[in-house]
This record gives structure tokens, sequence and C-alpha cells, in this order.
């Protein structure tokens, strides 16, 4: 992933490139036990399927436009036990034969 100064008016933003076969997974730590993620996220020339892990588990899954930024909310606290750390994964769709990259602008894990 590479840090972008600027895009679209949003500042300090990383821009990834998810292979085709496999993605890409970005392994957030949630210190505090906080029981909510969020992630703003946007395609850049594609849609992507944003998935959300704990361990094993796949614990949330959205498909994110190439249009519009999507600002997305994981409660963490319907767990049994709120997880220390999640994967998240972007993962380029079944069948779509292109891909160019993905945008996140923030990844955190907060109090509502």
């Amino acid at each position: 992933m590479k840090l972008v100064d600027e895009v679209e008016g949003r500042k300090g933003v990383l821009f990834g490139v998810p292979l085709r076969d496999k993605g890409s997974k970005i392994i957030a730590k949630n210190l505090l036990s906080r029981p909510m993620l969020r992630i703003g996220a946007r395609g850049y020339g594609f849609p992507f399927n944003l998935s959300v892990k704990d361990g094993d588990e796949r614990i949330f899954e959205q498909l994110v436009s190439e249009k519009e930024w999507a600002d997305v909310q994981v409660d963490l606290s319907k767990r049994k036990t709120v997880p220390k750390q999640v994967m998240v994964e972007l993962i380029v769709p079944e069948g779509q034969k292109w891909s160019e990259g993905v945008w996140i602008d923030y990844l955190d894990f907060f109090e509502n």
C-alpha cells in the first residue's frame, strides 16, 4: 500500500492494488477493545468486496463502489468477546476480469 497526500479532499489516504486471485489483507489491532470498527473506502476503477474476519469467521462483508466513498461501521460488541484484532480483506469480485485499486481513508476502532 502507498500513502497519498490527498484524494478528493480526504487527507492521508492509502492506495493499494488487491491481487485478483488473493486480494489484500490488513491486520487491524484493537488494543483498547473498542466495540466499533469503522472504515472509509472506495474502489478505484472497479468495485471490490470489503470483508472483516474475526479469526477464521467472516463477520462482515460489503461491496464497495468505485463511484462513491463507503463509510462502513461494524459493531463488534455483538461478538462473544470484542476481538483484539480483525483481518480486513480487500477482494476483487469473482468473475471480474480486471482491477485497478482501492482507497482507504481511515480504518479505526472507537466507542459508539
